[in-house]
């Protein structure tokens, strides 16, 4: 498992670690951070979804490469192969946070005092919200490759407009979040996290142990 972590993680660092990749990141965050202000933290939320979207490259790759259809046929475990992308999209999350922390920190120490309750609250939000959305695109990826990426979106915004419109989900969260305290909003927030953690990967395995069927 640890060789098929390794192989995403070089693809991965292939694909970013660029020079002009890495100025065009520092230019466009150095210019937003003047043109917004204390509100340039919102361009780190489209760079973390970019980030997450690479993944989407891996699975091309193991399309044009076959990596995918070898796997299947060495005596490997269906389970290990899903846990070495799942903690490879995880660990692409952790770097995007780390660049957050990092672009947050420069700008409330160096330019704009944001507070530190607030640069805390930012970036558990960004994090959380860059958890679900990989969990949610990833089974979508695994069923349809190249295209998983843009089903997943549509889908997953379906959902959101058809939640927001046809239901209380609002309130709901609104009533949890002013009845409870910072740490019982951490229970519930990790709690649900490991809920949608189980039910994505145990798509991922029933859409993979069809394909090797």
């Amino acid at each position: 498992m640890i060789g098929m972590i390794l192989k995403d993680i070089i693809q991965i660092r292939n694909k970013w670690i660029k020079w002009k990749n890495l100025l065009l990141v520092i230019s466009v965050l150095t210019a937003t951070t003047f043109l917004l202000r204390q509100d340039g933290w919102i361009v780190t939320v489209f760079l973390m979804f970019i980030l997450i979207n690479s993944v989407q490259s891996l699975f091309i790759s193991d399309g044009k490469d076959r990596w995918l259809a070898y796997l299947l046929t060495v005596p490997e475990n269906l389970s290990r192969i899903i846990l070495s992308r799942y903690l490879v999209a995880l660990a692409i999350c952790v770097a995007g946070l780390l660049i957050n922390v990092v672009f947050l920190f420069i700008v409330n120490v160096f330019l704009f005092n944001l507070g530190i309750v607030k640069v805390g609250i930012i970036t558990i939000c960004i994090f959380m919200i860059s958890i679900i959305y990989t969990l949610f695109i990833l089974p979508f990826l695994y069923a349809f490759n190249q295209n998983g990426l843009t089903l997943g979106v549509i889908t997953l915004f379906t959902c959101i407009l058809i939640l927001l419109k046809f239901t209380k989900i609002r309130t709901y969260i609104s009533k949890i979040v002013l009845s409870s305290n910072i740490y019982n909003l951490s229970i519930i927030a990790v709690v649900f996290v490991l809920i949608i953690v189980g039910v994505s990967y145990v798509i991922s395995y029933l859409i993979l142990k069809t394909l090797e069927d």
